[in-house]
Order: structure tokens, then sequence, then C-alpha cells
């Protein structure tokens, strides 16, 4: 395969695998048709997500007060992206609520909204980080009516 230098070293990781590839300042990359590589160069492992979330009952529905952190410690500063997947209390995946979060020194707080069509519940958070691949799930009561 081929030997890619890094102008120093790095935490690698390859995103399509989710896999740690250590810190190192090259890559040995193994090129076949069609087959697209990404990797993430990251100057600080990540060793966690944490995260909370707290559903309150309005007249449409219910807000979702959400917070999440991610790095370890003295690793605050870091910009990271999580993808946030969202389980009703039955496992189905819920595509209008997943996206893209953008945690700006390491933390993110925001809120969203839940109509009130949605059952009360358990319901799961599932969080993935788009360059380490690590992932952690929050669970969030959704009280009844």
């Amino acid at each position: 395969g081929a030997k890619l230098t890094l102008p120093r070293k790095a935490h690698v990781y390859d995103m399509r695998a989710s896999k740690y590839l250590g810190h190192t300042s090259e890559i040995v990359l193994t090129i076949q048709p069609a087959k697209t590589m990404a990797y993430a160069l990251l100057a600080s492992r990540p060793r966690y997500i944490k995260g909370s979330a707290q559903a309150v009952a309005t007249r449409q529905g219910w807000d979702v007060d959400l917070e999440v952190t991610m790095g370890e410690k003295g690793d605050a500063g870091r910009l990271h992206v999580l993808r946030m997947e969202v389980r009703d209390p039955q496992g189905n995946g819920k595509a209008e609520l997943a996206r893209n979060l953008l945690l700006e020194q390491g933390a993110l707080k925001m809120r969203f909204f839940l109509p009130q069509s949605e059952p009360s519940g358990t319901w799961r958070l599932e969080f993935k980080d788009m360059a380490s691949g690590i992932k952690q799930q929050v669970k969030m009561t959704v009280p009844a009516r």
C-alpha cells in the first residue's frame, strides 16, 4: 500500500470504519477503485460523550432541553461534530428529529421541540462523534400529558 506522511504526529481515526489508528505521523493506505477514504487527524484523543435531556410539557407538546459535552479533562476549547439520532419508546427512529450537532469548546446546550402527537415514555438519544466514532446513549423520560 501507499504511505501518507503527515506534517506532525496526530491521533488518527479512519472515519469510515470508526477505528482508531494510533498516535502517528503516517498512514498506510490500501487504495481500491471506487472506495472513498476519510481520516480525522486530532490533537488529542476524545474519551467520552456525556449528555442529559429533559422534556418539559408545553401547550403543543414538549420542549426538550439538551446538554452535551465531549472530550477529556483539559480538552475544553475543542470543536466536535456529533450525529444525534432519536428513538421513541417503541425503538422507532425519528428521522425528523435527527441532526448534526456542533459542539464549540466541547459543549452544547440547546432546545428542540417534540410535538404532542408523539408518545410519552422513555426515549433514547444516540450520539456519535463523526471524527472518532465514539458513541453514547442518553435516556429521556417524556411525561404523560
